[in-house]
């Protein structure tokens, strides 16, 4: 078969090359702003985070490959009256926000209370939630998103 028109092969192949350039383009331009950090729903972020499960060795000290519950790691810590708690949690949620002031967390479990982030003002977003613990009681959540 024989091309006849020549000029519109041409136009066809320089729209398919502006297609791919533009494609491209727009996926650089859109994996640069996923740096932003996170947004959204508080209770999206807090069920994802609350429903984790790490290794003990990646939350704690302590060398060992067992894979728990954040919840219970962080209620064990609490219970233990270790600060480490609040910084692991402060850890995990500084990279998923990626900036200062995103967000706070209170927890609470046995009588036991800690903060974590630094965010201040009204919140875009927040939500509380009660997790139950394996080994008893329930920690309480409140995340906020600014």
């Amino acid at each position: 078969m024989r091309i006849r028109c020549r000029g519109g092969m041409t136009a066809t192949m320089d729209a398919m090359i502006f297609l791919a350039v533009i494609t491209v383009a727009v996926g650089a331009a859109h994996s640069m702003s996923a740096g932003q950090g996170a947004e959204g729903d508080a209770s999206e972020i807090a069920d994802a985070l609350f429903s984790a499960k790490v290794r003990i060795s990646d939350a704690t000290s302590v060398d060992d490959g067992l894979i728990l519950p954040l919840t219970d790691i962080i209620a064990a810590r609490m219970a233990a009256g270790d600060g480490a708690a609040a910084e692991y949690a402060e850890k995990v949620l500084d990279r998923l926000f990626e900036r200062p002031g995103a967000y706070s967390l209170e927890l609470e479990y046995g009588g036991s209370h800690i903060a974590a982030g630094t965010g201040a003002g009204r919140p875009a977003s927040w939500c509380e939630r009660d997790v139950a613990v394996e080994y008893g009681g329930s920690l309480r959540a409140t995340l906020r998103i600014y």
